[in-house]
């Protein structure tokens, strides 16, 4: 679930939120600002992946501040 917005939040809650909605139309955003990338590397299947982001999150000292 998203945020809401002008709700406060800390560092740890926001990583970990999706991001909202772009808001489109009067007074919002016009349009996206996505462009193409290209990557010109050798891909591999990261078989741990989701072990190695959780055991870096646990590993992260978060702060207990309200991010501004």
């Amino acid at each position: 679930m998203p945020p809401r917005l002008g709700r406060k939040m800390y560092a740890e809650a926001a990583t970990a939120a999706n991001l909202p909605t772009l808001l489109v139309g009067q007074d919002h955003t016009k349009s996206t600002a996505l462009h193409s990338l290209y990557f010109l590397g050798p891909l591999s299947r990261w078989s741990n992946f989701l072990r190695a982001v959780e055991a870096t999150s646990k590993s992260q000292r978060w702060k207990r501040r309200v991010i501004k």
